[in-house]
């Protein structure tokens, strides 16, 4: 059985289920170089039918996230394809300024309500795949689905983000195949999209800078903040005795509203009092629906999620008896979701591996290495080595305070670097932060890195009294004394709490040993890790993208494959 999901918004990404398994999955990010794509991933879906070894016509379904014919429309538009949404924009447009987006939603909506047949034979004819093996999911079923891999029957599950077809919230009960949904909330009503317009209203960039907001939070201090939170109270809540969100206003009206309110605050008040409300809004919710189903084996997915540390306080909850975070739970995860509907839809018996190698992405041969820095001019001053085991070299120089980017492998899906495309370095040296962000990353200064540590030796960092499993840096984790004196370089600098990725051999072997050398030659059982590229910038994917990042940052030591460069 062969599926293939798409999800062809905002992080465009690709997945292929093959042999009971995923065995590729990608972002278009990583072809097109534009951070978080969106439309229809061509190249992604490319990539993954040549991984596996196929063509289009060995593929037996392809589902596609989200339901709602004009997004579709307008995904498709995305790619350039002529269609009546490139005149339709124009216009709404020019209504923007003075029309209310609900209005403009449900005029659009309308206009496009009868043409879903139209669409998907758009979908089939640009895709090339017969119409009839075409399926679209709804957003949040999609959502709740991608974690249907990891999760036992009778789980909890939810989801929250922005908006996806119609809805920003649902709460639903897993039982072992399919999904029972008992709330919604509709996206007039959305805490995530509330936290997307006060990333505007900082002046940061929506679906992208939001964790900057959450890295500002731990540096606000005094009775302003619970102030500036009144706002926030006033403006959202949860429904009294009741599963949903509600809100003063339709919340894609709001940021007029905090223009005025919140103008009176400091920046740093503002980010403290959203995410102290989005925290409040978020465990209260867990813990309501715990209590109405009596179920207390958690599941989440959606762009909220994306939180690390609403995501620790959930899991820190003593109605929570484990909690599964799905990785990289925005819209990049919606394919998952759209596999195992697929799989389950054809199959219903048919067994899915659970998810845990998140090492998806396409590799490149020590060969290919070879030839693209053979016939690279702009790297002829620079020194060029092979190294058998480079896993060494690098620990080496880390362990001699040395900062290396490192590709090797498959790349990672999701938004996080875990080990295969990331700079890292010795966590000890708190000066390395100001290198990396002042010569390579360009970052915020309040912005934390994050440790890859060794999975069996977490316990001397952080404080995890549930011994959570957390291999994919999407939960944070309060610290022990020991964190602050062995990886405060990967720490939050203020409230010093942890992101972690666990290592173990089974996950990543080579990165495991390196991180196992560097503790034999220090006593660290972790390292810095950040992601490889510059800001602004997609993480990197083909070597082509090192050697560019290379090039145009403050690196001194990259290795691609087994090949080390360095400007020394």
């Amino acid at each position: 059985m062969i599926v293939l999901g798409i999800n062809p918004g905002h992080n465009s990404t690709a997945a292929l289920f093959k042999d009971g398994k995923i065995v590729a999955m990608v972002s278009e990010e990583k072809f097109s170089r534009i951070k978080n794509y969106l439309g229809m991933p061509y190249k992604s879906i490319d990539y993954c039918l040549d991984y596996a070894k196929i063509t289009k016509n060995d593929v037996d379904l392809v589902v596609i996230a989200g339901t709602n014919p004009r997004s579709q429309m307008l995904n498709i538009t995305a790619n350039g394809l002529e269609s009546p949404v490139s005149s339709e924009r124009g216009f709404m447009a020019s209504l923007s300024s003075a029309v209310p987006k609900s209005v403009i939603n449900v005029y659009s909506d309308f206009k496009w309500k009868n043409k879903s047949s139209e669409i998907k034979q758009m979908h089939a004819d640009k895709l090339g795949f017969p119409i009839e093996k075409i399926e679209f999911l709804d957003h949040h079923t999609a959502h709740a689905l991608s974690c249907a891999f990891n999760i036992k029957p009778n789980t909890l599950v939810l989801t929250l983000d922005g908006e996806g077809d119609g809805y920003c919230g649902t709460v639903s009960v897993f039982d072992g195949k399919n999904l029972n949904f008992i709330s919604k909330t509709s996206q007039d009503h959305s805490l995530g999209l509330l936290y997307m317009y006060v990333t505007i209203y900082l002046g940061m960039k929506p679906n992208e800078h939001e964790f900057k907001v959450m890295g500002l939070e731990p540096y606000a201090k005094g009775e302003r903040i619970n102030e500036c939170k009144k706002v926030f109270d006033e403006l959202i809540w949860l429904k009294e005795n009741s599963l949903e969100f509600d809100s003063k206003m339709n919340i894609h009206e709001c940021l007029p509203y905090l223009y005025e309110k919140l103008r009176k605050y400091r920046f740093d008040y503002v980010a403290a009092a959203v995410q102290r409300k989005t925290e409040e809004l978020v465990t209260e919710w867990v813990k309501r629906a715990i209590k109405t189903t009596g179920l207390n084996h958690v599941a989440v997915s959606g762009g909220v999620f994306m939180n690390v540390k609403v995501n620790m306080l959930v899991n820190e909850l003593p109605e929570v008896e484990d909690l599964f975070i799905c990785p990289s739970p925005g819209d990049e995860s919606l394919p998952f979701g759209c596999i195992y509907y697929g799989v389950k839809k054809l199959n219903e018996s048919q067994s899915v591996e659970p998810l845990a190698r998140l090492y998806l992405g396409p590799e490149y041969s020590n060969d290919y290495v070879k030839n693209v820095l053979s016939n690279d001019k702009r790297l002829s001053n620079y020194k060029i080595e092979y190294h058998e085991d480079i896993e060494s070299v690098i620990a080496d120089l880390l362990a001699n305070g040395k900062i290396v980017a490192r590709m090797k492998g498959r790349c990672e899906w999701g938004a996080r670097a875990l080990g295969n495309r990331s700079i890292i370095a010795d966590p000890r040296n708190l000066d390395i932060v100001k290198i990396i962000n002042e010569q390579i990353k360009s970052r915020d200064f309040w912005m934390p890195f994050a440790p890859s540590m060794l999975a069996d030796k977490s316990d001397k960092y952080l404080i995890n009294p549930k011994h959570s499993f957390a291999p994919w840096m999407i939960i944070a984790f309060n610290t022990k004394p020991q964190a602050k004196i062995d990886i405060p370089a990967a720490l939050h600098a203020y409230d010093l709490s942890a992101r972690p990725q666990f290592v173990t051999k089974e996950l990543n072997p080579e990165y495991y040993k390196i991180i196992s050398l560097f503790e034999s030659k220090t006593g660290i059982s972790g390292v810095l890790n950040t992601s490889f590229n510059l800001h602004g910038e997609p993480i990197v994917c083909s070597p082509e993208d090192a050697i560019h990042t290379f090039l145009d940052s403050g690196l001194e030591y990259v290795a691609i494959e087994n090949y080390l460069l360095s400007k020394q």
